[in-house]
């Protein structure tokens, strides 16, 4: 893979569906893309774009490594540190749920996580 920054995006979207006998279809939820065994959350994948944040393929082997690292200690929900990235993670459904640079976290408060890891 090359050294260049790798954009995540939006793999497919919800099926359109027409209602059948008056009644709308439930709303499928858009599906993103999985790479190194993880899966980007819609809302990751729109930040990540939006802002031309650094995902290397190294960086994504390091998250998906640390990811392994707490789920063998049973964590659930974990805030993984990745150089100037802190990305909350789902770790039961390896889903990278948020990233916020750490020069933007003025203030920035993690509720909810069971771990912390430094990758």
């Amino acid at each position: 893979m090359s050294e260049s920054v790798q954009r995540i995006s939006a793999v497919g979207s919800a099926a359109s569906a027409q209602p059948v006998s008056g009644v709308a279809p439930k709303p499928q939820p858009q599906r993103t893309q999985t790479t190194e065994g993880l899966t980007f959350s819609k809302h990751l994948t729109e930040r990540i774009n939006r802002r031309s944040i650094d995902l290397s393929p190294e960086k994504l082997d390091r998250l998906s490594q640390a990811v392994d690292k707490v789920a063998e200690k049973g964590a659930r929900e974990s805030v993984v540190l990745l150089d100037n990235l802190a990305l909350l993670v789902s770790v039961s459904n390896r889903t990278v749920l948020t990233a916020i640079e750490t020069g933007k976290m003025k203030n920035g408060v993690f509720t909810n996580i069971d771990s912390v890891v430094v990758g």
